[in-house]
């Protein structure tokens, strides 16, 4: 396409410097360049858009950068980004380095299990600091009930199930959802709408593609923060609140550099003296043998 574009111009310049030399039957010199570009750009605006040959350098140059900055990654500004990442995905900024999307069909398994991820992500962060900051201890202690087998509780109070009856009723719940949600069309496993949307957010099609967007943006951040959360939890053996309070208590001496042997060995090595002592404090104390 470019390069007819470029052709055609290319002839046009040539005929116009041919005919500037020309004179006019009555010995007049034909008119100047300046008046024949005002006739043609007045002549561009009534032909039809799709029309090449009302198509000047300008509109070449233009239409270059233009692609040209369309094809860029957003996520990192003078790099290409992919040509199977073309924006229309929600949050897609074409960050791909590994090509894991360059298969159509495992881009579109990609984007519907980051979809999934980040909304249980953004329910667990919730359900990690709500826990803690009502009171009812920290989501690091919550398997110790069922490893010392005194039983599961939620939200402090006793089930009244195990926990292999309580991961059995788990299992054939979530297997049974996940069963119907994976005979639904493609977009309907991802925004099923209806009960799902209470609110009837998904009924004004202006403001879907934008919620999508946040969607996918606030479950990125969930799953950085889920990941956070458990390696804090198993140097330190606290929840995040607890970490946070530590923190903001004495933050020159509490934080990552000072209070962490197992996130910046080199500054504890008297700490690390053999694998055993590594080990015992990177792992929860519910970790079996710890």
């Amino acid at each position: 396409m470019y390069s007819q574009m470029i052709s055609q111009v290319s002839t046009r310049c040539v005929v116009g410097s041919m005919r500037q030399t020309k004179t006019s039957p009555a010995g007049m010199k034909a008119p100047s360049q300046s008046v024949r570009s005002v006739v043609r750009h007045a002549k561009m605006e009534e032909k039809d858009e799709f029309d090449m040959s009302a198509i000047g350098l300008d509109d070449i140059m233009n239409l270059t950068d233009a692609a040209e900055a369309k094809s860029q990654a957003a996520w990192l500004p003078g790099t290409q980004a992919p040509t199977y990442l073309d924006g229309s995905l929600p949050g897609d900024f074409g960050f791909d380095p590994l090509g894991f999307g360059s298969n159509p069909a495992h881009l579109a398994r990609f984007q519907e299990a980051e979809l999934m991820h980040s909304r249980w992500c953004m329910l667990a962060v919730t359900g990690m600091l709500a826990v803690e900051l009502l009171g009812f201890g920290s989501w690091i202690d919550a398997p110790l009930g069922a490893v010392n087998g005194n039983g599961v509780t939620w939200f402090g109070q006793q089930t009244p199930f195990d926990f292999p009856t309580l991961a059995l009723i788990e299992l054939a719940l979530m297997g049974g959802v996940e069963g119907l949600r994976a005979s639904a069309e493609p977009e309907k496993r991802m925004y099923p709408g209806g009960a799902f949307d209470p609110f009837g957010f998904s009924k004004d099609s202006s403001k879907l593609e934008e919620l999508k967007l946040k969607e996918i943006k606030n479950g990125r951040l969930a799953m950085v923060a889920v990941f956070g959360n458990f390696m804090q939890g198993a140097i330190t053996h606290q929840g995040p609140v607890a970490n946070w309070a530590a923190h903001i208590a004495d933050p020159f001496n509490v934080n990552v550099a000072t209070t962490s042997p197992i996130a910046i060995p080199y500054l504890h090595l008297a700490e690390l003296s053999d694998n055993s002592s590594y080990w015992s404090s990177a792992l929860p104390p519910w970790y079996p043998g710890n």
